[in-house]
């Protein structure tokens, strides 16, 4: 194992771009702009609220999203938008974590924590 030492961490330079983390309202249309997002906290007073599609996405880009919130959150399972595991919709709870693979056309889902 290598020691860390934290002048070493201070000498890395972070790439602009490379990894964000947001807090998003997604209450407004269901289809957030996802552009150069890794991680997207859900914390809003809305509930029952439906996930269409998240914009913006690109070949390869992993997507988590991470509900803060015990309001309703639904990622509705689509063919041609969204595939989730067992073909059906993936309905939020308080703490669950959903993380999403983008192909290039469509995001799969590649795992789930409830």
């Amino acid at each position: 194992m290598i020691p860390i030492c934290s002048k070493m961490l201070q000498s890395l330079t972070p790439i602009p771009g490379l990894l964000r983390m947001a807090t998003v309202q997604m209450e407004d249309s269901g289809t957030p702009d996802v552009a150069g997002q890794k991680f997207i906290t859900v914390g809003t007073s809305y509930s029952n609220t439906s996930h269409t599609d998240f914009l913006n996405g690109v070949l390869g880009q992993e997507l988590t999203i991470l509900f803060r919130t015990s309001d309703v959150h639904t990622i509705v399972h689509n063919t041609s938008l969204i595939n989730l595991n067992g073909g059906v919709n993936f309905v939020s709870s308080l703490r669950d974590q959903l993380t999403l693979l983008h192909d290039g056309s469509k995001w799969y889902e590649k795992a789930r924590k409830v």
